[in-house]
């Protein structure tokens, strides 16, 4: 039940996609932002991981919460002078929490497709005239660290050294 809310206080979070679409680019940003973050929570739930699932919407919720919190505090005009909530790119720090989660619970394999995708969101904001390359390269390394700052590695192997007065090792356990 907690994983359930935990997802949907990350749902809540999340902002709606913008409803201007001028460009295929444009678009793929704006259904990134909203794709990648869920398919990131739907990924540790595929995987029966509970505590990565929570570590996820951490990680997701606390980019959000980082970047609205800057955006408030900063005031940034955004290059076609919508508004004054440039800095960092919101876009760019949700998906690569979500990046950096998969990279830090499941590996670099895992993660290679999230971090060309939360790259390409990235990158989409800059032609959409939304942010300068700035904003998103803020956005993308304030999302990376809360994403892996809240994900511990799941190893299914773990070897810890054992020592005592009268005897030393090594100690395997597995996890299935």
């Amino acid at each position: 039940m907690r994983y359930c809310c935990a997802m949907l206080l990350v749902l809540l979070l999340l902002p709606a996609p913008s409803a201007r679409a001028d460009s295929a680019l444009t678009t793929a940003g704006d259904v990134g932002e909203v794709l990648l973050p869920l398919l990131t929570l739907g990924y540790a739930g595929y995987q029966r991981d509970g505590t990565g699932l929570a570590q996820a919407g951490a990680g997701i919720g606390t980019a959000a919460a980082a970047t609205w919190t800057a955006k408030a505090l900063i005031h940034e005009d955004r290059p076609d002078g919508s508004d004054d909530d440039s800095f960092p790119s919101g876009h760019a720090g949700l998906t690569f929490a979500s990046a950096a989660f998969l990279h830090h619970r499941y590996g670099w394999r895992t993660a290679l497709p999230a971090y060309a995708a939360a790259g390409l969101v990235a990158y989409s904001r800059i032609p959409a005239n939304e942010h300068y390359w700035h904003d998103v390269l803020a956005g993308a390394a304030l999302g990376w660290a809360c994403g892996w700052f809240w994900t511990d590695p799941r190893q299914p192997v773990k070897v810890m050294p054992v020592a005592g007065r009268d005897r030393w090792g090594v100690q395997l356990s597995w996890a299935w």
